[in-house]
């Protein structure tokens, strides 16, 4: 299987869709994964990760990542790609750490964030100082609950 290293052109891609099966790929930026509908596995490098409604999933720059959907059923997502220059004081981190496991359960994630979410979704008011505001509180609710190794 061949990977595809996707180059995102905006400071920010984020959709809301039906969970699917997506080949290997990476990103320049980070990918931020929030489950609103059923369940999800991710692999990155060659883990795999259940995900469950609520649960959220930070995949790190350039970290071969897929989706597989193993369940049936109603399965949506939120896919969030912020390129670096969205994420401040965190980047350091985010390039030469990598979590031990991404994903983060539901009874972890902080209301904010999915606040922040549907208001970054919804962003028809926000401007790009506001957009790098709600990256980086993603980041500053999230990064405590990740255990971060040296890539």
């Amino acid at each position: 299987m061949i990977s595809i290293y996707e180059k995102k052109e905006e400071s920010l891609d984020i959709v809301h869709k039906k969970c699917a099966h997506f080949p290997p790929h990476l990103h320049s930026g980070m990918e931020i994964v929030y489950v609103t509908k059923g369940t999800l596995t991710l692999g990155v490098g060659c883990e795999l990760y259940h995900m469950d409604e609520g649960d959220l999933a930070l995949v790190f720059p350039n970290m071969i990542h897929h989706y597989q959907i193993f369940e049936e059923g109603k399965k949506e997502a939120f896919y969030i790609v912020p390129q670096m220059s969205l994420v401040g004081g965190f980047a350091d981190d985010l390039q030469k750490y990598a979590p031990k496991l991404p994903v983060i359960k539901k009874e972890n994630v902080h209301p904010e964030i999915r606040d922040v979410i549907y208001k970054l979704y919804n962003r028809s008011e926000c401007n790009q100082i506001l957009v790098q505001a709600y990256i980086q509180v993603i980041l500053a609710r999230s990064m405590p609950y990740l255990e971060l190794i040296p890539r």
